[in-house]
């Protein structure tokens, strides 16, 4: 092939490369418009407002409990592993719910905006899940110190009925990495409550707690709250139990 021919066909090459890098990249941004549209329009169809009854509910199966749901409870849908079967129930590992503390409310027209601000301000959203041979509270620890990852709690930072240590990213990490550790001293090594709680600083103006509430051992909780309730986790706990026990159907 001589060289006229060849630069030719480099041309081409180069011509049609571009060309389908700007297809590529319409079809990109085409794709991730229709993506931010369409989920905007499924989470403003998730958005239950108080025209849905009390007596509208979504059943849920997790192992042999059923769980009838109130729709006002699921401001947002979380399904994991749902499967739907002849009952019209939803056979799954878990579900979650969202609600206002301190109280547990559901979503209301009244109450609608506390839901859509932004943070977590007094939102809480729960994850009810299967209890699948959860590592005991001691095991947990265990491991946290020997990875390096926990120093003795700061006395100043105690919470009434829960005993404090820090999470670190290791030996070197930053200080604005620490997290306090709240676990349960229940002396019960397997129905435990433990609570990872980001601290206030520069970045994080409106901290959050990671809560694993083990009350059963058919099940396992947990939820994220701001920090600001960690004070209040014994009530909280109570209410949540109360209020999944009032979902049973069986």
């Amino acid at each position: 092939m001589d060289s006229g021919k060849r630069r030719e066909n480099d041309r081409f090459f180069i011509e049609y490369m571009k060309q389908m890098s700007a297809l590529l990249r319409l079809v990109f941004v085409g794709s991730l418009i229709c993506i931010t549209v369409c989920g905007w329009i499924y989470l403003k169809g998730s958005n239950v407002d108080s025209s849905f009854a009390d007596d509208n509910h979504t059943v849920y199966v997790i192992g042999s409990k059923r769980y009838e749901v109130p729709v006002n409870y699921q401001f947002t849908h979380n399904l994991f592993h749902g499967v739907t079967d002849g009952s019209k129930s939803i056979k799954v590992d878990s579900f979650s719910i969202s609600a206002l503390l301190p109280n547990l409310d559901p979503y209301t027209d009244e109450n609608k905006q506390q839901f859509l601000e932004g943070g977590y301000g007094n939102k809480i959203n729960i994850l009810v899940r299967r209890h699948d041979g959860e590592i005991s509270l001691t095991d947990y620890l265990f491991r946290l110190n020997e990875s390096g990852l926990l120093r003795e709690g700061d006395k100043t930072r105690n919470v009434e009925g829960l005993t404090n240590y820090i999470l670190t990213l290791g030996p070197s990490g930053p200080e604005s990495s620490l997290k306090d550790l709240y676990v349960s001293n229940n002396n019960n090594d397997e129905k435990y409550m433990l609570a990872r709680c980001k601290r206030v600083s520069e970045k994080i103006v409106s901290p959050s707690c990671f809560v694993r509430y083990v009350p059963s051992e058919e099940i396992v909780v947990e939820y994220y709250m701001h920090r600001k309730f960690i004070s209040r986790w014994s009530e909280i706990n109570n209410k949540i139990k109360l209020l999944i026990n009032g979902f049973g159907s069986n």
